[in-house]
């Protein structure tokens, strides 16, 4: 039997992301995989910068899923399994909006149950 632990916090306002490393250590995690879609890992914000300073300072390693280009489907799901799989990520978050939040929740699902196939993943969540 496999569970899954999908912690339904969302957090937004101003400064918000100052808090990521108190966020990931309340979950506990020191494998982090990151999604978020194309455009916002692209941009000039420097939010790479900010997040390897913010989480190295924390000791939580993570590496970046940004595949996502539109509405999440199934190649940006098996994309985002295979970087968590890869990376050994023990945590999943999503930065940005509705896609990346929808195809992390549909990642940290199919991660732990590989053999479950996407149009059953509604009923998990």
């Amino acid at each position: 039997m496999a569970s899954l632990s999908a912690p339904r916090r969302v957090e937004f306002a101003a400064g918000a992301l100052n808090h990521l490393s108190e966020f990931v250590d309340s979950l506990g995690g020191k494998k982090v995989l990151i999604v978020m879609d194309a455009f916002l890992a692209s941009s000039s914000v420097g939010l790479r910068n900010r997040l390897e300073r913010m989480l190295g300072e924390a000791g939580v390693n993570f590496v970046i899923y940004s595949g996502i280009t539109g509405e999440p489907n199934s190649e940006n799901v098996a994309a985002g399994v295979e970087a968590a799989l890869t990376f050994g990520a023990d945590c999943i978050l999503a930065l940005g909006g509705g896609s990346a939040i929808d195809t992390a929740k549909a990642v940290a699902v199919k991660t732990v149950n590989p053999d479950l196939d996407l149009p059953d993943i509604p009923k998990k969540i």
